[in-house]
């Protein structure tokens, strides 16, 4: 299963990101908490750290196949690199997003593609779910 949409890049975006991944949630019910949580801290990373205005899109990609789970949101920003995503100081509010998605998921990374900025994530789907 593959479901793709943009999202205008306003601060709506992350729950509309959330409301849309509902529609997908009887493909992955052992995962569809955490693959909503882990949409919702990129997509927000997305709107307010990739210097893109309202306007512009924020696409994200969900596959679905019987071992993994897989997203991919794209923005037109500069992107960052990886290693650079540190724990913030103990008392800050927020981010937290990137952390959460490196200790949460099994897989994620940053690549920059013709221009874009893709911050993807992969979760590997329980065995019992790969024979339902």
């Amino acid at each position: 299963m593959l479901l793709e949409f943009k999202l205008y890049a306003d601060r709506r975006a992350p729950g509309r990101a959330r409301r849309t991944l509902r529609s997908i949630s009887p493909e992955i019910p052992e995962q569809s908490d955490l693959v909503e949580l882990l949409v919702t801290e990129i997509v927000t990373n997305a709107v307010l750290h990739a210097g893109i205005t309202e306007e512009e899109p924020v696409s994200l990609a969900l596959r679905v196949t019987p071992n993994l789970v897989r997203v991919e949101v794209t923005d037109s920003g500069p992107g960052f690199d990886r290693k650079d995503v540190h724990a913030p100081p103990l008392l800050a509010t927020g981010q937290r997003g990137l952390l959460l998605l490196d200790e949460l998921s099994d897989r994620w990374g940053v690549e920059r593609n013709n221009g874009t900025n893709v911050v993807w994530f992969e979760l590997d789907r329980p065995a019992h779910s790969r024979t339902a």
